[in-house]
């Protein structure tokens, strides 16, 4: 699939007869103009490749003499990077550097980035040049003196060049483009807290740290379930159409809610240099058709395998929109997955992206946000607590939380009455009071452990537990309990590890990627009975709980750091 051009404007501005014009003709011609023509305003325009992508750079020369003051900010407007040049052999277009030049654009466009440029360094040991020079001791301007100069008024870069041996020439305009930062605006269904949220805001935050401008649409947000690096973020919602009707149809709604979504961006947010699209890929054709933007869509699974199908409608429903999932999925210039088990998964399922190039990023941990939590009280942790297994998950049927409960019974039976006493099982996770699952969920595990005979001291429940507290909860644990199958990837484990603790998790999908058994955590098959052995072994310390601790801390760094995160995606530009 062919790629979206990305558009750069670039204003070329400096006092007349510095060499703009000379610049951009040498530059885009490859050859030197013979005469001085001077320019009034003038468009060039050049497409070259930069980190593998086509780029379309916009030269725009403006007149530099006084009587083009007031015109001359009218080529403003949109400006991506400012080029200001001067005259390595003209002290007066040096001094207008900081007395005119910089003062118009900050004026204008306070934001924008500028780089500093000296032209004619070919004429610098030019004898017959340096005669004419109207600077101190007919010396030209030094390279030292010209970064003085762009530090002053604080450009980006400082770079020379001559137009005639294009000397220093394609370093500027690669530096041009190298700087400039994008606008990226994400789209997610429901922005709450789960593990596709927290994908989402990583990857704002990674984009944002990284320079560039971040914007997030989403047809659901509530600052009271959500995370709480959300709120560092514009976020608009785009709630005109209900989740479902009568109950019924929410896959179908949750397709038509990004549509209407991204309409409203085609519309408000078609600047956008970058759309970061996930979950739903149904809006991708809206994107496509009506913008120039590049296109990243991030699968972190087929939905046609989050759903059941029990009767002969819900088949033919479920057809129509599974066909709609598999060609539109392939729509984005760039499709991820979240893991090697995801990527295998698709291309099995979505046939159209069987042969697709598909850019495996694994979601990661913002380990700054973890350190910078401080250590809170957990009031509902029974005080003789000291064998802690913490399971965070949503309250969702298909995490499989009721495996921990049921682990929790079978290790009634191995422990003794004391050794009981000091285990408590914490089942934490998100709670959305408008979804129906986690209120259905939360009862039902809530009956579990009632019909188990479970001591309510044995098992704890907390409902959207904050981030400091969550941060807590895995300081204080001993291990972490990840009861899904076939995880996608799971980013709790990678948390959990990053905190030092171990994790008994699945032996399936994700987690076999992310936990190394045996070493990092143990790897069980979906048997209660199993993980109740895992868990009498940590309670009678029959684990080295130290290197346990430090091989997950190592693990963390070295394969999901936010660091390597944050390149990954920046490679997707």
């Amino acid at each position: 699939m062919s790629q979206p051009s990305r558009q750069i404007k670039c204003v070329i501005v400096g006092d007349g007869t510095v060499g703009k014009t000379c610049m951009l003709i040498s530059y885009t011609t490859n050859s030197f103009p013979v005469e001085y023509v001077p320019t009034v305003f003038d468009n060039y325009s050049t497409q070259l490749t930069y980190d593998g992508n086509t780029v379309n750079l916009g030269l725009w020369d403006t007149a530099g003499q006084e009587d083009y003051d007031r015109l001359r900010p009218l080529s403003y407007p949109q400006t991506d990077v400012f080029v200001l040049c001067y005259s390595v052999m003209s002290r007066v277009s040096f001094d207008n550097v900081i007395n005119k030049w910089a003062p118009e654009i900050r004026l204008h466009c306070p934001e924008t980035p500028i780089i500093l440029v000296g032209t004619k360094i070919d004429l610098r040991d030019n004898a017959e040049a340096r005669k004419a020079l109207d600077t101190d001791n007919h010396l030209p301007i030094s390279r030292s003196q010209g970064q003085k100069m762009a530090n002053k008024i604080k450009a980006i870069a400082y770079l020379e060049c001559s137009a005639l041996t294009q000397q220093g020439l394609r370093q500027i305009f690669d530096e041009a483009v190298r700087i400039i930062k994008m606008k990226i605006t994400f789209l997610h269904p429901d922005l709450g807290i789960g593990g596709a949220e927290r994908l989402i805001v990583d990857a704002a935050i990674a984009y944002k740290e990284n320079g560039h401008t971040v914007d997030i649409v989403t047809n659901h947000y509530s600052e009271e379930h959500c995370f709480e690096e959300t709120k560092q973020f514009k976020i608009t919602t785009i709630n005109v159409f209900p989740r479902s009707v009568f109950g019924r149809f929410v896959a179908l709604c949750a397709y038509i809610r990004m549509i209407i979504a991204a309409v409203w961006m085609c519309i408000f947010k078609r600047d956008s240099d970058v759309f970061f699209v996930d979950t739903v890929s149904a809006c991708l054709p809206i994107l496509k058709l009506f913008t120039t933007s590049r296109v990243i869509f991030y699968c972190h699974f087929p939905d046609q395998l989050l759903t059941k199908r029990e009767t002969f409608c819900k088949k033919i429903y479920r057809y129509f929109l599974d066909g709609i999932e598999g060609y539109t999925t392939g729509l984005g210039d760039v499709v991820c997955v979240n893991s090697k088990f995801t990527e295998s998964i698709v291309r099995e399922i979505l046939t159209p992206l069987k042969d697709r190039d598909l850019e495996v990023v694994y979601p990661s941990l913002n380990t700054k946000h973890f350190d910078k939590q401080e250590e809170c009280e957990l009031e509902v942790i029974p005080k003789n607590a000291e064998h802690i297994f913490v399971s965070i998950n949503r309250f969702e049927f298909k995490k499989n939380v009721e495996i921990a409960l049921m682990a929790l019974d079978c290790l009634k039976m191995e422990l003794t009455d004391d050794e009981l006493s000091k285990v408590c099982v914490i089942i934490a996770g998100g709670y959305d009071k408008l979804n129906k699952e986690n209120a259905e969920n939360y009862e039902y595990l809530k009956r579990l452990g009632k019909n188990l005979d479970i001591d309510t001291n044995n098992l704890i429940f907390i409902k959207n537990p904050t981030d400091q507290e969550k941060v807590q909860l895995l300081r204080t644990c001993k291990m972490l309990i990840y009861t899904p199958s076939n995880e996608h990837f799971g980013i709790v484990p990678v948390e959990a590890m990053y905190m030092g603790k171990g994790v008994i998790a699945m032996n399936s999908g994700g987690p076999k990627e992310t936990i190394k058994n045996g070493v990092t955590g143990f790897l069980v098959d979906e048997n209660p009975s199993e993980m109740a052995t895992i868990m009498k072994m940590a309670v009678r310390n029959q684990i080295d709980f130290k290197k346990m601790s430090f091989e997950c801390n190592s693990r963390v760094k070295n394969l999901f750091s936010f660091e390597l995160f944050k390149e990954r995606l920046e490679s997707l530009l």
